[in-house]
């Protein structure tokens, strides 16, 4: 739940570095560096609000440098996976064309040179992918507490009595959670896809709907991290969803128009997670 929004240095839970008395007096003057919680709207999210979220959570990670050591992990996961992967890429195409450069002159010894370094680029463009790919499973616990210095910052109290969970339950349910994601992104993309080739003329309707899939994939992908802290499988998931479908709509499209930008895929993730904290805590502020 999210506590409500209170005046200077009132009583709450996550910012009880001392005692206060009724009113908001301080008992104490507060410590330094001491902030009350970022208010939050008590209005409903909507499509426009919940785009707004995107850009709101940019801004918030841009304004606060003592978060970009947790949110350069992703960029440094993907860059280590990267470079290492470089390496094998190097010795990897020596060691297949190198048995052959023995024996070869001239204009065959320039050929294997050619299809060495056509190798090597081959493998070395699977290595950026692979990082990219990797960079936010491998992230997965920074990214969580990402999330939870934001919710502190917007005074987001967890449900302290919540059972305690395993990491194998963690995992489990997370994969769950990004399997039906990945099924829904693969049957709909598909199903697209497979219109367009059949009907080409089609793909005035079919591009755009493309669009819109991906923008709910990636927003199903960025809420699952203020989600998982909340527990709950796919099925409670989807029905916050369901509930608040603009807003997650929106926050997509908003997160999906910024990828298509080249170099920016890395510095998205740790926004997105933080806008979809944002998003999530404006939905529970705004709950009756």
């Amino acid at each position: 739940m999210v506590a409500p929004n209170p005046p200077p240095y009132a009583p709450n839970p996550v910012h009880d570095a001392h005692r206060y008395v009724a009113g908001g007096a301080p008992l104490v003057a507060p410590p330094a560096g001491y902030a009350p919680p970022m208010p939050l709207p008590a209005a409903p999210v909507g499509f426009f609000s919940g785009a707004a979220q995107f850009f709101v959570g940019l801004g918030f990670l841009l304004s606060r440098p003592s978060l970009y050591g947790i949110a350069s992990v992703p960029l440094f996961v993907a860059s280590a996976v990267t470079t290492v992967g470089f390496v094998i890429s190097w010795f990897a195409a020596g060691a297949v064309v190198a048995p052959h450069l023995a024996e070869a002159e001239g204009v065959a010894a320039a050929a294997l040179h050619v299809a060495q370094a056509l190798l090597f680029l081959t493998f070395a463009l699977f290595s950026v992918l692979l990082g990219a790919t990797l960079a936010q499973p491998l992230s997965g616990p920074a990214l969580e507490r990402l999330v939870a210095r934001t919710e502190e910052t917007l005074g987001v109290v967890r449900d302290g009595a919540a059972p305690k969970e395993s990491l194998a339950v963690k995992l489990f349910r997370s994969l769950r959670v990004n399997l039906f994601g990945l099924g829904f992104a693969v049957i709909t993309l598909g199903t697209l896809a497979l219109l367009t080739f059949l009907f080409p003329p089609i793909s005035v309707v079919t591009v755009p709907l493309k669009f819109c899939a991906t923008a709910l994939v990636v927003a199903w992908d960025f809420l699952d991290y203020p989600l998982e802290v909340r527990g709950g499988g796919v099925r409670k998931r989807l029905a916050w969803f369901l509930d608040h479908f603009g807003a997650a709509f929106g926050f997509g499209l908003a997160a999906t128009g910024t990828l298509l930008l080249p170099f920016v895929g890395l510095i998205v993730l740790p926004a997105g997670v933080v806008g979809a904290t944002h998003l999530v805590a404006r939905a529970e502020r705004a709950r009756p």
